[in-house]
């Protein structure tokens, strides 16, 4: 009798557990059900596994309970390997200090000084399949595109010396409070962590190898970046700059990845369809107020932490869809580029920038790498990169081309970009905007 009551407790509540992973699925269809593929996987796959479950209860008790047995030991062997990969994968304690440990030493020094966080991060996961910022002003969801301003900004805390900046006026990587200028400016630089200069000394990077030629350079790019926020950035401040042309690098090894978590956010659709801004800008001391506040508490509650995450909710989502299980059997991948959204966000872009936006392709180190796998992923983006420069006639740089032609592409990187790529990387950029 216990035992038939264990094998249909156990069947049961497999039953159920795959029945709400199915309605959760339902629920934010528009994060799961995007393709075939993905809705086999996260919605036929759940809904078979009900079916059978039940199906298991028509046993004979002796079979029934055997068969809870399997079901059980493999539950608890698939999801204690998804736990051990989180454990294995998990970033290795550094042994140097962490970047929120170095800004409080420089805060012993007398510094304003914080860890660097980046939008991207801010984005946390809500039970709707939504992601939105913690932040508000007023009342009012606020998702800050920089970092805390004007204060020395830790950005690094790997490799032999700790990368650190002073930033601007809107928590940006520049050499000054470059919003104060009354003159247009003649570079507005939009990207991720190749521009904004992660692990990078910051006379090497590649704004200031930029800003040696062209001096009237801002750079609003930030680690984490993808199209949606990179398009945000350019929506908010482009009239405060004013720039005579707009450079926007484009990472194909993980903006598509990026995009899928950015349209996730309410908040940054609505740069694609109305005249709306957040006024970031005109409230700068007012949000930055409140954001000093924010990083104030999450920082000092975990200051060994490496960024802030996109919340419990979607730890919950990662370890229940064995995110980390099916990376590791299914090889690096990329995910499928939503070629309508990114047409949406590149022609909105280039209306901002009056047709002066030059896209930048930058590849990714997997292209250069002797037999590496997924180089067809990669082919499909820079293809519909490519298409829709076209359609759109956008100024493309394409980059993978001037990569292959150097000596040894895979030496110009490191990490990110090595000091070398950001060299050939400037060197190209600046060699376009000569002929324009």
């Amino acid at each position: 009798m216990r035992t038939s009551r264990f094998a249909n407790s156990v069947l049961v509540g497999a039953a159920l557990l795959a029945l709400a992973v199915a309605a959760y699925v339902i629920v934010v269809h528009t994060r799961f059900l995007v393709s075939p593929i993905r809705s086999l996987v996260f919605l036929g796959l759940p809904l078979a596994g009900a079916g059978l479950c039940l199906a298991l209860l028509r046993l004979a008790p002796e079979k029934r309970l055997v068969a809870a047995l399997v079901l059980l030991a493999g539950g608890v062997a698939l999801y204690g390997f998804e736990g051990m990969l989180g454990l294995i994968e998990r970033p290795a304690a550094s042994e140097g200090p962490s970047k929120y440990q170095i800004a409080l030493e420089l805060r012993r020094q007398g510094k304003d000084a914080y860890p660097a966080t980046f939008p991207a991060y801010l984005l946390a996961t809500r039970f709707d399949g939504s992601v939105g910022s913690p932040i508000a002003l007023d009342g009012t969801e606020t998702l800050p595109l920089g970092g805390i301003a004007r204060t020395t900004t830790v950005l690094c805390a790997e490799g032999a010396a700790p990368v650190v900046y002073e930033s601007d006026g809107l928590g940006f990587n520049n050499p000054s409070d470059l919003g104060r200028r009354v003159e247009p400016m003649e570079v507005l630089l939009l990207g991720d962590s190749f521009v904004h200069g992660y692990c990078v000394e910051p006379a090497k990077s590649l704004a200031a190898l930029v800003r040696s030629q062209r001096p009237l350079t801002v750079n609003l790019a930030m680690s984490g970046n993808g199209p949606l926020l990179e398009l945000a950035g350019l929506r908010e401040f482009a009239p405060l700059f004013r720039p005579k042309h707009v450079v926007w690098v484009f990472f194909e090894g993980n903006d598509v990845e990026n995009l899928a978590v950015e349209r996730r956010s309410p908040l940054l659709l609505r740069y694609l369809d109305s005249d709306v801004r957040q006024g970031l800008a005109e409230n700068a001391a007012k949000l930055d107020a409140v954001y000093r506040q924010h990083l104030d508490q999450l920082f000092a509650a975990t200051p060994e932490r490496r960024e802030t995450d996109a919340g419990p909710l979607q730890r919950v989502v990662s370890f229940v869809g064995l995110a980390r299980t099916r990376a590791r059997f299914g090889g690096e991948s990329h995910s499928a580029i939503d070629g309508a959204l990114l047409d949406r966000i590149l022609s909105r872009a280039n209306d901002t920038a009056g047709g002066r936006l030059t896209l930048v392709y930058l590849p990714y180190r997997q292209r250069y790498e002797p037999g590496a796998r997924g180089i067809d992923g990669l082919d499909v983006i820079r293809a519909t990169i490519r298409d829709i420069a076209a359609r759109r006639s956008l100024r493309l740089l394409d980059l993978v081309d001037v990569f292959a032609a150097e000596p040894d592409p895979r030496g110009l990187y490191d990490g990110h970009l090595s000091e070398r790529g950001q060299r050939v990387t400037a060197d190209a950029i600046l060699k376009s905007l000569e002929n324009r």
